[in-house]
């Protein structure tokens, strides 16, 4: 899970310094399946109330980022949002 984060921020960090739209719509769309990714696993991940609390913290600073980047991304109740 915490590899799949990583990976969902190195696409967002190669994305802020990607000039052409294609592909940084594309870098963005590649966060947003890993953020996905993590919180479909997220429910039956045997974590410790430390590593949950880890999770959550870049879970949340991996939705601003995409937000940032005008990604709408659904909150966990289902609900989509888009920020600007």
């Amino acid at each position: 899970m915490l590899l799949e984060l990583k990976l969902a921020s190195s696409f967002l960090d190669i994305a802020s310094h990607t000039v052409e739209a294609e592909r940084r719509g594309s870098l963005c769309t590649d966060a947003l399946k890993s953020y996905r990714t993590v919180i479909a696993a997220l429910p039956a991940a045997p974590l410790s109330s430390t590593e949950r609390s880890d999770v959550d913290q870049q879970l949340d600073t991996l939705r601003t980022r995409l937000e940032r980047f005008g990604v709408i991304v659904a909150s966990s109740d289902g609900s989509t949002r888009k920020t600007g």
